[in-house]
């Protein structure tokens, strides 16, 4: 079975505490769910606009997001008119 969450902000928790702490905590929150129920779930998310050589440094947020994760997949068109994307993807089992 499978899942999508569209998107992360809509189910995220509101929290004073430190920013990768909420970020890792919540994506843990899922993958616990998702390995407890033998569930493949995806959660889109939002790219930041500021350019960065390594392309899953651009997942708004902090580190914390792609940390907790099994696998990490970034879409991303050349420009904004583009038809075209490329996909780019690291994960633990992720070759």
């Amino acid at each position: 079975m499978k899942g999508v969450i569209d998107t992360l902000q809509k189910i995220r928790t509101a929290s004073k505490d430190n920013a990768y702490a909420n970020d890792y905590g919540d994506i843990s929150l899922l993958k616990d769910f998702a390995d407890r129920h033998s569930l493949s779930v995806v959660v889109v998310h939002h790219i930041r606009k500021q350019n960065d050589s390594d392309v899953f440094n651009k997942v708004s947020g902090t580190t914390g997001l792609t940390g907790s994760a099994d696998a990490t997949f970034v879409l991303e068109k050349e420009s904004r008119a583009s038809d075209t994307a490329k996909l780019f993807v690291t994960g633990r089992d992720t070759p």
